[in-house]
């Protein structure tokens, strides 16, 4: 299963203020463990789950769970939903017979690749155009000229003028004659594709406040991935692009249930080492 961690949304504080009475001494005072009541509202087993994991986080950090909220000196409170996201993937890659004058060809390939909500306006082919410029400067260091040759697009478009002016654009010389360049583009192919991918996740907030607290703060935020689904690709013989799309979307190895619950109890133990 994988993890996509979202944004941390802060750390639990202690309101306070001159305007606001002192607090009454915690009822974990001494060497007593921190008392922690938790509840969470979702699926039942996704609720299950994550308050085992909340336990282990509180026992990591020197605190307790606690089976009464009265008693309690702190509250978490989490909230598990499950949505459904629709995504394009995009894809290119050029693959590039290449060399400079006096050496060896040197056959490469320069991609790169993005996921946008379904509805955002996406050129992938203007994208890898623009971003020409900056691949041939970290392949050929040093180079101030270059010779354009066959450079062709999906469907043999050829896109030789609009690499150039992107060169051009980024401080290139262009060479009339491969002789007179630094570095020869004997054939430049590019390839793009899309992949509609569906996305079903569950996503997982939790909020605290301390026993002197009114209202609960958000600690963190996270989503984890259930099931993701794709559709055939635009260009279904391009097989790295379908392959990448299965791969893509920022995947991490973290479990969001014990991300969440060991940065609420990391919070948590902050507030109280901290008065």
């Amino acid at each position: 299963m994988k993890t996509i961690i979202v944004v941390v949304l802060g750390v639990l504080l202690i309101q306070g203020c001159k305007t606001q009475p002192e607090p009454a001494a915690p009822s974990n005072a001494g060497n007593a463990k921190v008392r922690v009541y938790f509840t969470g509202h979702g699926p039942s087993p996704q609720v299950e789950r994550l308050s085992r994991f909340v336990a282990f986080a509180l026992e990591d950090e020197g605190m307790t769970m606690a089976t009464d909220r009265k008693g309690a000196d702190a509250i978490l409170e989490a909230n598990i939903v499950e949505n459904k996201r629709q995504l394009n993937f995009y894809y290119y890659a050029y693959k590039i017979d290449a060399f400079r004058p006096r050496g060896a060809s040197s056959p490469m390939q320069w991609s790169s690749s993005t996921s946008l909500a379904v509805g955002v306006s996406h050129d992938t082919e203007r994208e890898a155009e623009a971003a020409f410029p900056y691949d041939f400067a970290k392949e050929f260091t040093g180079a101030t000229s270059v010779y354009v040759g066959e450079a062709r697009s999906d469907g043999g478009k050829d896109i030789a003028e609009p690499l150039k002016r992107e060169l051009e654009r980024a401080r290139y010389k262009l060479a009339s004659q491969p002789d007179g360049a630094d570095v020869v583009l004997k054939q430049v192919q590019l390839r793009t594709c899309l992949v509609p991918v569906s996305l079903a996740e569950e996503e997982l907030t939790i909020e605290g406040r301390s026993h002197n607290q009114a209202e609960p703060i958000p600690i963190v935020s996270a989503t984890q991935m259930v099931k993701k689904s794709f559709k055939e690709s635009t260009a279904p013989d391009f097989k790295d692009c379908a392959e990448l799309a299965r791969t893509h979307s920022n995947d991490s190895d973290t479990d969001a249930f014990w991300y969440v619950a060991h940065n609420a109890a990391v919070a948590l133990r902050s507030q109280f080492t901290a008065h």
